[in-house]
């Protein structure tokens, strides 16, 4: 190759739009887990999705790092909740108690949803960071417009 500077070389490829590719086919997957109530799966692709996205956060502002970190740890609060939870149903089962299994399943209950609304913050944490940082939608200026 001849001596021309990388730096100044402009890529036959762009990757941004290979990456809003995939960031689009995941959004299509997160919605169908959400549809068949797999908020395990959800959570994993959200996670894709901010690896997507992370390094443009990182250049736009380091902050969404403790954001995302703060809502991951309000998921795993809930998510544990949920399994303890769960283990305390299973042992009540062998001494019914129908007050305490009463308590337990609204317990129960209510960590489930604690869980689908930290995992529903946690996407629509991830669909601003996208629109922020230019690999959301784009939206076009009325100033634009030619008149004809």
């Amino acid at each position: 190759m001849d001596n021309r500077n990388y730096k100044d070389l402009t890529s036959k490829y762009n990757e941004a739009m290979l990456q809003i590719g995939r960031l689009s086919n995941l959004w299509s997957r997160d919605h169908e887990a959400y549809l068949n109530g797999n908020f395990g799966l959800m959570c994993s692709i959200l996670d894709r999705i901010w690896i997507e996205l992370s390094a443009d956060a990182k250049r736009k502002n380091p902050k969404y790092f403790e954001t995302m970190n703060k809502i991951n740890n309000e998921i795993n609060i809930s998510y544990n909740e949920i399994i303890k939870t769960q283990h305390e149903l299973a042992s009540l089962n062998s001494s019914y108690n129908r007050e305490s299994d009463t308590a337990l399943k609204m317990k129960f209950h209510q960590a489930k949803m604690k869980y689908v609304n930290s995992i529903g913050k946690k996407e629509i944490f991830l669909k601003d960071l996208q629109q922020e940082i230019g690999k959301g939608s784009s939206y076009k200026d009325r100033s634009e417009d030619s008149i004809l």
